[in-house]
């Protein structure tokens, strides 16, 4: 598959994730999409969104637009990333729920399109926001929900409906340890 112009493998390659992980994480996302319904599975993913909002804490507006080095995302690049990936992973889920092939666009860049200084309480507004439109989805996946039609994902494979619900619990783990890390890198910085 190609995303955005460039093949999955590379960008898999970009992230860091060696292929084996990759092929790991799809398994368990498809066995724990086969096995949960959207309440079993929620628990988990709230979970992890109420870390994630944890991390955002005490940022100060300076820490989350601090560039740590050239190349690096800032806090409030994880953020808009984490927020635009979680709306783009409801589409999906709502569509292949009801049966529909997704029209979603999926990006691995963090900072594709971010608002040029879009503050930091707006982000953790609207991801709160997106976290309560899982927290509403997670009746309707009942294990009547099909498992057919599935669309892939860029690094873990084919995903149903459910597989792609547990897929929002490590996307928001892994930017919410992101966010851990740089949240060390600018504690001195003053707000």
């Amino acid at each position: 598959m190609v995303t955005r112009g460039i093949p999955d493998d590379e960008l898999r390659r970009r992230q860091g994730i060696p292929a084996e992980a990759a092929q790991r994480i799809g398994d368990s996302l498809r066995r724990q999409g086969a096995e949960h319904d959207g309440l079993g599975l929620w628990p988990r993913i709230a979970e992890a969104q109420v870390r994630f909002l944890k991390m955002l804490e005490d940022v100060t507006e300076e820490q989350a637009h601090h560039r740590t080095a050239e190349g690096e995302w800032t806090i409030a690049e994880v953020v808009y990333h984490a927020l635009e990936g979680g709306r783009a992973v409801l589409q999906v889920v709502e569509a292949l729920a009801a049966g529909t092939k997704p029209n979603a666009i999926l990006s691995p860049d963090p900072a594709y399109n971010m608002p040029t200084g879009r503050a930091l309480r707006d982000l953790r507004r609207d991801y709160t926001l997106m976290c309560a439109r899982f927290a509403a989805l997670a009746p309707a996946l009942t294990s009547a929900t099909p498992r057919q039609p599935v669309h892939p994902h860029p690094f873990f494979g084919e995903l149903s409906a459910r597989g792609w619900f547990a897929f929002q619990r490590v996307h928001d783990m892994d930017h919410g340890g992101q966010i851990e890390k740089l949240r060390e890198a600018t504690r001195t910085i003053q707000g």
